[in-house]
């Protein structure tokens, strides 16, 4: 053998390991030429960070501040308007049969009850891949409002109108017909007492019945009875005052108002000669109330100055505050009559106990009861109304049962049994009940 080959050899295999990788390692030569890195797939990992679920897709068609033009076929074959809801609020809520989305229907059931006489219209828009499983969630959650589906959420038009990122989604939509909100169904609530402060609905009807009563008001005051004038103006409602037609005619009703109000005196110290305290206190509010302005007239003031000698007597103060409550709670009992005939009972049960509690003295009361008894006694209702008040409860407790029931089954066989004790005759107990028995014992872990 050469003796020089083993050095050669050597001196080989030096180069190769040190060039260029070994200078590039001191900071002498090139670094060789490497393709970029390929970038980092989105988090998905536990505890790596998620970017945010969008408020709103940007390539919506209604955003906050728009005009909705909205015609929907509803699941029993009619058609809901937007338009002929004008004068309302409209509440479209965007969901899904999971558990998420049952416990947010849960909160809107207790919204609607609280708002339902007052001019909120609920419409549920289903994002369901069928119809039946909508149709399932309709029954056992008691849901009165009407349903839209038209196929899986991804692939309805309605729901790409909107710009529906997730679901829950809520959109409200003001007397106008202008979307107010659009966003998550965790505000729903906030977002409703919201709108019906800022923008309350006005029910086209009753321009209708205003006009009615001006022109019963003209005809009061060419017979003579001026005080009945006064009622009928005090008794207008501030919203309809924005028709030109009433306006119009409110303000010709006050010129003659205020000129009568020496005649108007005259009759409620007639009134009260007759111990008419009630009516004569009704009076002098209306008297009141029609010569206010943005500064205090005398007739005005004259006005409210008997109202406070004539509530000061205790026999008056007595009966003019029974005969208030009284009207008051029979205004309360025939909206909770209007919500049990459109069919939202649980709505109607729930201020049926108000109207009870809230004016327990009064025959009304005693009517509201009952009502309430003739609730109690049906079955169906009541177990209805069990998964109303347990749903939004249940349905986090299941959820969290069923993320137990793959990694600790023991875990999600007590969240199960939770539910059974805590929501007994529900259909969230049957459900927890049939979840139990598919979990075999032989799965728990051994200690």
């Amino acid at each position: 053998m050469n003796p020089l080959l083993p050095r050669i050899l050597l001196t080989a295999l030096f180069a190769t390991v040190s060039s260029p990788f070994l200078n590039a390692a001191h900071g002498q030569g090139t670094t060789p030429e490497r393709r970029p890195a390929p970038a980092r797939p989105a988090p998905t990992r536990p505890g790596e960070a998620r970017e945010p679920i969008a408020e709103q897709l940007p390539d919506a068609r209604f955003k906050v501040g728009d005009r909705v033009v909205l015609r929907l076929t509803l699941s029993d074959r009619s058609e809901f308007n937007l338009a002929q809801q004008r004068g309302k609020l409209v509440l479209l809520d965007f969901w899904m049969s999971t558990d998420p989305g049952k416990a947010h229907v849960a909160e809107l059931l207790t919204l609607q009850a609280k708002y339902a006489d007052k001019g909120l219209v609920v419409v549920g828009l289903s994002g369901d891949h069928q119809l039946s499983d909508a149709e399932t969630t309709v029954r056992e959650m008691g849901i009165t409002w009407p349903i839209h589906w038209d196929g899986y959420w991804r692939e309805n038009k309605v729901f790409a109108m909107f710009g529906v990122p997730a679901l829950p989604r809520v959109a409200i939509i003001g007397p106008d017909g202008t979307l107010l909100y659009f966003g998550r169904g965790s505000k729903m609530a906030a977002e409703v007492d919201k709108a019906f402060l800022n923008h309350p609905p006005f029910a086209k009807d009753q321009l209708a019945l205003a006009i009615d009563a001006l022109k019963e008001a003209d005809r009061a005051m060419n017979d003579g009875d001026v005080l009945a004038g006064y009622r009928a103006y005090a008794a207008l409602p501030p919203e309809s005052r924005n028709d030109p037609v009433v306006t119009k005619k409110a303000n010709d009703l006050r010129y003659r108002l205020v000129h009568s109000s020496t005649a108007a005196f005259k009759a409620v110290d007639d009134l009260i000669a007759a111990d008419e305290y009630v009516e004569a206190s009704a009076s002098l509010t209306a008297i009141a109330k029609a010569l206010g302005s943005t500064s205090v007239t005398p007739a005005q003031a004259e006005a409210t100055r008997r109202l406070d000698a004539l509530l000061a007597r205790p026999e008056v103060k007595e009966k003019v505050v029974k005969a208030e409550r009284e009207a008051a709670a029979m205004t309360a009992l025939d909206a909770a009559r209007k919500l049990r005939d459109a069919g939202s009972d649980i709505a109607a049960y729930e201020r049926y106990r108000a109207v009870t509690m809230d004016y327990p003295e009064t025959p009304a009361a005693g009517d509201a009861l009952i009502a309430i008894s003739a609730f109690d006694a049906d079955p169906i209702f009541v177990r209805k109304r069990k998964d109303a008040l347990a749903g939004p409860q249940a349905s986090r407790m299941w959820q969290i049962a069923q993320n137990y029931r793959r990694v600790r089954p023991d875990l999600a066989r007590q969240r199960l049994q939770e539910i059974i004790d805590r929501f007994p005759d529900t259909t969230f107990a049957d459900s927890a009940k049939k979840a139990l028995a598919e979990i075999s014992p032989a799965t728990q872990p051994t200690t």
